[in-house]
This record gives C-alpha cells, sequence and structure tokens, in this order.
C-alpha cells in the first residue's frame, strides 16, 4: 500500500472513531435550523420567571431576520415589554450567532410581534442596546449578553425552541 493511501485510511479511520455526539454538538447553526420561536427565562433551583424574552427568526423576502420581544425591568417602575427588530443579525462560520437589540419603546401589554407594538401607546423607552452573541449547544440556543447601559436581561441566556420548559 502506498504512504498517501495509507494516510488516507487514517484520516478516514480517525474521523469514524469520533463520536457522534462531538460531531453533532461542533456543527454552528445554520439560519434554517434557527428559524422559529425561541423563548428565555431567568430561573434558578427553587424560582422561575413567568414570562421571559423572546426571538423569532425568520427568512423574509429571501434574508434572515430576527425580532426581539423582551421583557424591560424597571426597578421601582415594574415590568415592561418591548418588540423591536434585530441588527447586524448573522451567522458566522465558525455556527456563532450575533445581533444587537437596538433602543426600543416600552409597554404596558406585551405585543407578540412588530406589528402588533405600532399599534400599542409607548410609555416610555431606552436608546441603550445589548449585544448578544452565542451559539446552538444540542437542543439549546445559549447567548451571552453585553450592554454598556446595563440593560441585559442576564449575562447569559439559554433559550429553548418553542414553548419554554424549566430544565
Amino acid at each position: 500500500m502506498k504512504s498517501s493511501n495509507i494516510k488516507k485510511a487514517i484520516v478516514a479511520f480517525a474521523f469514524l472513531a469520533i463520536p457522534a455526539t462531538l460531531l453533532a454538538q461542533s456543527e454552528g447553526p445554520s439560519e434554517k435550523g434557527l428559524l422559529g420561536r425561541w423563548e428565555a427565562r431567568l430561573y434558578d433551583k427553587t424560582w422561575t420567571a413567568d414570562e421571559g424574552e423572546i426571538l423569532l427568526f425568520q427568512i423574509e423576502n429571501g434574508r434572515f431576520k430576527g425580532v426581539y420581544l423582551g421583557l424591560e425591568r424597571v426597578g421601582e417602575h415594574g415590568l415592561f415589554y418591548s418588540a423591536v427588530g434585530m441588527k447586524d443579525l448573522a451567522v458566522v462560520e465558525d455556527g456563532e450567532i450575533r445581533f444587537t437589540v437596538p433602543g426600543r419603546s416600552f409597554y404596558v401589554k406585551r405585543p407578540m410581534s412588530l406589528a402588533k407594538a405600532k399599534s400599542l401607546a409607548d410609555n416610555g423607552g431606552t436608546r441603550g442596546e445589548m449585544r448578544y452573541h452565542g451559539r446552538l449547544v444540542k437542543t439549546r440556543l445559549l447567548l451571552k449578553c453585553e450592554s454598556n447601559s446595563g440593560e441585559c436581561p442576564s449575562e447569559t441566556l439559554e433559550f429553548q425552541k418553542g414553548k419554554w420548559i424549566h430544565p
């Protein structure tokens, strides 16, 4: 057997020896794999929030788009809701997803779409942005949030596709 054929056989055998679970975890999300509704809730061992942040991903006119339906925790003023289109949404080659949640208006009732938000009266808002980045790990979308103005609901959020279920 030629040495080049031996090298090819070794590489092929090494690839086959990698457990399927590791291969599945290393694959990055595609835009198609992210389509739909994703929800995250703040929780710990004894408590779970009644509602959470929602991400809606869709293909519109051939472009990958996202909507952020957020909870806005405004200290002594209470809980408000927001709905805003994502900026700079991208799934990059290594499988990381990134987007920016721009400044947004606050609403007393939760809008479940951008169209519904336009029909509601706003109660103030924020100009602060939140930058999210992360990746799909098995069935969960794990995202880190960064904001210069301290507006992130949490440093890390764990989104589930569809309706949220306590892990």
